[in-house]
Formats: C-alpha cells, structure tokens, sequence
C-alpha cells in the first residue's frame, strides 16, 4: 500500500544507498502483486530472502502470520523466550480454530455466541454502535476489532460502528456515555485471567486517612 511503501522510502534515505536492504527484513506477499516483492526481486533484502503472507490471507487477518509473529518474537518479555511466546500463541489459535467447530451452541464456541450476541444487539434491539472494552489499558487489541470489522463488514455497506476503549483509562469519558447517554451501545468487556501482580495502596498515611474523613 501506499502507506507501507511511503515508510519503506523513508527508511532507505535515512539507512543510505550502501547495503541498505542487508538492514530491513520485510513480509510481503509471494507475488508480483506485490510492489515489494518486484522491489525484492530486483534488489534482494536480507540476503535473499522475505518473510512470506501465505496466500489467499488477507491484511487484516495477517497477525498470526509471520507479519504479527515477527513482532511478536521480537517484543517478548521478562521470563519468555521469542520461541515460547510464538508457541504459545500458535496453540491459542489452534485452540480458538477447534472451539469454533463446536456445536454452535457449546459454551466454548465464543465466535459463534458473540456474533450471535453481536447479530441479536443490532437487527433486535437497533444498537449501532459496540464498545471494545479492553480492560488491561491497551488499545492494541481495540484498533485490531475496529480494522477487522469495518474492512469485513462496514465496507460491504453494513454492520456497527466499533468504540474502541480501554479501562481503567477512558471510565473517564467513554464510560459516563454508556452509563448516561444514548442507550445505542453494546459494550464488550475483554476479560484477563491474568493482569499481572496487585498493586496494593499504602495504609496508615496521612492521605488515606484524609480519604476516610
């Protein structure tokens, strides 16, 4: 796209003519399609070799592909190696691909009760809009629903808007909408088994003490 190849020249200025492609490791599709793939057969990156988009898997469902897997690797933290994180969420979707060939109406078919769930707000009760309510104050997961539902819905001329929120961050803004405004919303709350260690307030100050009187 555009965007991608405005950033792909930008970098090449910065990086210089000299061995600039032994510095970029790029993911792209196999094919001439693609302007990147011309670019890499004319000047090969990274010695001769690209990270692939398998065929027939669109943009906006490339994350578990090496487009997101790579990012993915490359951003693990304490306690994780790159290999371990991309395991463990290889096997997450694997197990999400098996639990939407359930019955329909399992427990752990979450695809298919949400879509129904989502289906029933807007035709039944008229609900234009969804709230992504990713309570772990990060918006990544949001910006990632939005792409999927407007590329895969809204451009074919239906389907909601989708409010991309973050908690505890936007209770002070979007929340007071949902509590006190238009009731046109249905709100979606992501669910963390795990937010990481509690954060316990100190006692015995003068400030909690104020907070008491």
């Amino acid at each position: 796209t555009t965007e991608t190849m405005a950033t792909l020249m930008i970098i090449r200025e910065v990086l210089g003519d000299v061995n600039w492609q032994q510095q970029v490791l790029a993911t792209t599709g196999l094919t001439a399609d693609s302007v990147l793939f011309r670019m890499h057969e004319q000047t090969p990156f990274y010695d001769g070799t690209l990270l692939p988009v398998p065929d027939g898997v669109g943009g906006r469902f490339s994350a578990f592909s090496p487009v997101g897997l790579l990012f993915l690797a490359m951003t693990a933290g304490k306690g994780e190696t790159p290999e371990t994180r991309i395991r463990a969420a290889v096997e997450g979707v694997k197990q999400a691909h098996a639990d939407f060939f359930l019955p329909c109406e399992h427990q752990d078919n979450v695809a298919y009760q949400l879509a129904r769930w989502i289906h029933l707000a807007e035709e039944v009760d008229g609900k234009g809009s969804i709230v992504f309510y990713n309570y772990a104050d990060n918006s990544c997961l949001g910006k990632w629903f939005v792409q999927l539902c407007t590329e895969s819905i809204q451009e074919r001329g239906a389907g909601p808007n989708v409010i991309n929120a973050k908690g505890p961050t936007s209770n002070h803004s979007i929340l007071n909408g949902i509590i006190a405004g238009p009731r046109d919303k249905v709100v979606l709350f992501i669910h963390w088994k795990e937010l990481g260690d509690d954060l316990v307030l100190p006692r015995d100050t003068k400030m909690d003490r104020k907070l008491t009187d």
